[in-house]
């Protein structure tokens, strides 16, 4: 789940021929740190257990799977992959670092050398389908963005992609609904629209100043009732994410 998100054309080149990508955002992705991590120890769930946090994910619904890519390795934001051989296993294994903490690591789900992250599984991390991936196949996986592309929107928004809405707010909409997509669809905006997040930050800006105050306590009831909740932003808000909505059926 994108917890920022912007609408953004282009494409991705892959084996498979072109993808397209609809929008980017940012996501943090809980993982686990190491393998051989079944201790019994609940005080040790935590060290067992991180966040990876990927600040431009290009949203790509028709990709054949989820590919995490790389970026220069001089970059000192970049993390650092650390790819060793067993000798007493003959197995590879792929572990990520950023300085001297480990982030996350890879597994070979083939055992042809195609590796995937390993994800924390509930109360941790989120349920996931089995793997479609066979083993013992050869797969041909990857997925290249244009050099000239990723520059147009690293220039247009910075590196760590454009920010929708401030710090606070981004708090308050993960604080009451988790993550960006569940706000944008509670209040009726599609979340591949630009201008939907001008209408978006304009109910933030409605509702926020009403925290701790007795009228928030009715707008916090509202929060399964949606129709109450967007009368309650008032008239003027009402038909502003009405216009949005038609503006999408044309």
């Amino acid at each position: 789940m994108f917890r920022t998100y912007q609408g953004w054309r282009t494409q991705l080149q892959t084996p498979q021929g072109a993808v397209n990508v609809h929008g980017i955002g940012s996501i943090k992705i809980p993982v686990k740190l190491a393998p051989n991590n079944r201790s019994g120890f609940k005080n040790r769930r935590r060290k067992r257990h991180g966040t990876l946090s990927l600040p431009v994910v290009l949203h790509a619904p028709d990709s054949i799977c989820n590919i995490i890519g790389d970026r220069d390795p001089t970059d000192p934001r970049a993390y650092l992959l650390d790819v060793t051989l067993n000798t007493e296993s003959e197995k590879i294994s792929a572990e990520v670092w950023e300085g001297d903490k480990r982030v996350c690591y890879f597994t070979d789900i083939t055992g042809l050398g195609l590796h995937a992250l390993r994800l924390s599984g509930p109360p941790v991390g989120h349920l996931v389908r089995p793997s479609a991936f066979q083993k013992n196949t050869p797969y041909a996986m990857g997925a290249e963005w244009d050099p000239e592309e990723r520059d147009y929107w690293e220039d247009r928004n910075g590196d760590s992609g454009h920010r929708w809405f401030t710090k606070k707010q981004q708090c308050f909409v993960d604080d009451l609904w988790g993550t960006l997509e569940k706000f944008m669809r509670f209040i009726d905006l599609d979340i591949y629209e630009p201008e939907n997040y001008r209408v978006a930050r304009l109910v933030l800006e409605r509702i926020m100043p009403l925290r701790g105050t007795e009228h928030f306590r009715h707008v916090a009831a509202a929060m399964g009732d949606k129709r109450r909740f967007l009368e309650l932003l008032g008239p003027e808000l009402r038909e502003e994410i009405g216009r949005r909505k038609v503006e999408k059926k044309r």
